[in-house]
């Protein structure tokens, strides 16, 4: 699990980790659906700062459809946050 927090508003949302776009890779960039960025207060293109085992930062932007819950972030990311990203069903 990672949690997510807006810059600005600094909400906090309980997301699993999926794995990043191909094109996002090494772009610091966080994909959420349109509902989560939402919840936190969120807007695409906003710094997010993400807590897991330590804290890192992205770039909001929207997800592919159907994760709702989950943050698409690369391998960098997930190693600096010391996550792993959950297998899809």
């Amino acid at each position: 699990m990672t949690e997510l927090t807006s810059s600005s508003v600094a909400t906090t949302l309980a997301l699993r980790v999926a794995e990043a776009r191909v094109e996002d890779i090494g772009h610091a960039i966080a994909r959420l659906a349109p509902s989560d960025l939402k919840r936190i207060g969120a807007h695409a293109g906003d710094v997010l700062k993400i807590t897991g085992g330590t804290i890192a930062v992205a770039r909001a932007e929207v997800s592919d459809e159907g994760l709702e819950g989950m943050v698409q972030i690369d391998g960098t990311c997930r190693s600096n946050l010391q996550a792993r990203a959950c297998r899809s069903k």
